[in-house]
């Protein structure tokens, strides 16, 4: 990431964002996302692709790093991959942040 952070502010529920990933290389990756988690941040449905979604609330433990991994999964080269991360809920924020996704073959 550069020492950035990609920041999706004040979403609405059932805003979505997209990333899309591309790879060199044809083949099976496991797919890992590190997020941060602080007070304001809200409660998010993350999927990859057509890989099962997983949930996850962000605003539990402040200013940590957080973890989500799917495995195996299918990417083609020069192929967009979507990454949909959906907005599901709000404690005491909406906002997101992603560190980095790193794939490893």
């Amino acid at each position: 990431s550069g020492g950035s952070q990609l920041l999706w502010r004040n979403g609405k529920v059932g805003d979505k964002l997209t990333v899309n990933l591309r790879t060199s290389t044809t083949g099976k990756y496991d797919i890992i996302l590190k997020m941060t988690s602080e007070s304001d941040f809200g409660f998010f449905k993350i999927q990859p692709g057509q890989e099962r979604p997983k949930e996850i609330n962000l605003g539990v433990t402040p200013s940590a790093p957080v973890y989500l991994e799917w495995k195996n999964v299918e990417m083609t080269v020069d192929t967009p991959f979507p990454i949909v991360v959906e907005l599901i809920g709000v404690e005491k924020g909406p906002n997101f942040g992603l560190d980095c996704i790193t794939l490893v073959r």
